[in-house]
């Protein structure tokens, strides 16, 4: 007999740690295989989703939320089938030894089922909110470590350490009301077992004398368990239900519609003599979300083989973006092919004005003290540099502040002048050069 219980507590304490085991190995290779996918699903995702989301949310996607799946939910779901099924063979022992449980058992289980569904709901909702707290956390170390010198030398110290205390504040304060709500959970769990347990009591008290010692001594100590186990299995409901809210947000990464195409591993070199055929793109339109603007709009191209284009924003067209001060050639360089070449273009120079005589004689006017309007004269081109600039740069600066300044000096800019005026003739140093003073 001795050697037959023996047996069973070996088979048993076997069978125990192959369950356990399987179980926490099909888990670990559950997680890893969701990390592995939201990873490659990451590395397809379109540039506009890492535009949108911080970098904090992405990190906190593979930190607290694989986390939270490889070790949290796992505990949680071993422990919960685990209680559920010491607490069912509980309730099924006291009810075979005494009928009259069944009554409390039905409130009990009905008090309970209210309980969680006005807690649960309410839970899962400070729990998607807490993990949105945390995001700015790891946002805002992320973007103080890369700026860290940029916060030195502006002495800046403070202002980022307020604004890290204002969103562990944030934080707190949403993972504060999660303990109040679990505090709240369970001082009412508490009480309906409790108020079980008294009339289970009271039931013995009626009928103790058709009843053997040794069953009331078990009803009393399984129903005495019952307090903190049905407890601990609401909770650990719960807990489920919050832990799956970070398998949800690592499944809604891995559900990121991919920028290329899936075969991308099937594409094969090209040869030397590609491309051999043209593109013709008839009223085309392009952006990057349903929310987005358009990028592109009714665009109309016919591209030839083997030519390059070039496309760039042409949302300001018919607004000066570059303002190019100071002298208009470095060494070999032209400053306005560079432009052109930048996408600035079309820039004005100096001999637009001996190509278009109506513009030079309004130019005439501006230098004779005439109020005239630089957004008409710069109508058409991106950027400006030489003349009119050089004389007029507060006034173009004034009508267009947004404008980018590109300054460009010479050492011996003097020597430069003075070479300009033995041969092409007189012109203003004050007014071409020395100007950049005022930039400075």
């Amino acid at each position: 007999m001795l050697g037959e219980k023996r047996r069973l507590c070996l088979l048993s304490i076997i069978l125990l740690f192959i369950r356990t085991l399987a179980y926490f190995l099909s888990c670990h290779i559950t997680a890893r295989s969701l990390h592995n996918q939201m990873f490659n699903s990451l590395l397809r995702a379109p540039v506009f989703f890492f535009d949108s989301n911080p970098i904090g949310r992405v990190v906190n996607r593979f930190s607290k939320d694989i986390s939270s799946i490889d070790e949290q939910l796992t505990h949680v779901t071993y422990h919960f089938v685990d209680a559920f099924f010491a607490i069912i063979s509980t309730i099924i022992f006291i009810a075979s030894v005494q009928p009259l449980s069944l009554i409390p058992m039905a409130l009990v289980g009905f008090v309970m089922a209210r309980v969680r569904r006005l807690f649960a709901p309410a839970i899962q909702d400070i729990k998607r909110l807490e993990s949105l707290t945390r995001s700015p956390i790891y946002s805002h170390l992320s973007s103080s470590i890369q700026g860290v010198i940029m916060i030195r030398s502006y002495g800046a110290q403070q202002i980022c350490i307020q604004e890290f205390s204002h969103c562990l504040d944030e934080h707190t304060r949403v993972y504060s009301i999660m303990l109040a709500m679990t505090r709240w959970s369970a001082l009412r769990i508490e009480s309906v077992v409790a108020a079980f347990i008294g009339f289970l009591v009271f039931s013995i008290l009626l009928t103790y004398q058709s009843l053997p010692i040794s069953d009331l001594s078990l009803i009393l100590a399984y129903s005495f368990t019952l307090v903190g186990a049905i407890q601990w299995v609401i909770r650990l409901t719960v807990d489920v239900m919050m832990q799956m809210t970070s398998a949800e947000r690592v499944i809604e990464y891995i559900d990121l519609q991919p920028e290329e195409s899936s075969n991308i591993k099937n594409l094969k070199i090209l040869p030397s003599h590609w491309p051999i055929g043209g593109i013709i793109f008839d009223n085309l339109s392009f952006r990057y979300s349903s929310t987005s603007p358009w990028v592109l709009k009714n665009l109309n191209i016919s591209i030839q083989p083997k030519e390059k284009v070039k496309l760039f924003d042409c949302d300001n067209a018919d607004y000066l973006r570059v303002i190019g001060a100071g002298l208009g050639r470095t060494d070999t360089s032209s400053l306005k092919a560079a432009l052109e070449l930048l996408g600035f273009g079309p820039c004005h120079h100096m001999s637009e004005l001996f190509d278009k005589p109506d513009r030079s004689l309004q130019f005439i006017r501006a230098f004779d003290g005439d109020k005239v309007d630089f957004h008409e004269l710069m109508k058409g081109y991106g950027s400006t540099v030489d003349s009119p600039t050089s004389d007029f740069y507060k006034e173009i600066h004034k009508a267009y502040p947004k404008a980018k300044i590109v300054l460009t000096v010479r050492d011996s800019g003097e020597k430069w002048f003075e070479s300009f005026q033995n041969t092409v003739g007189p012109v203003s140093v004050d007014n071409y050069y020395y100007f950049a003073v005022y930039l400075i």
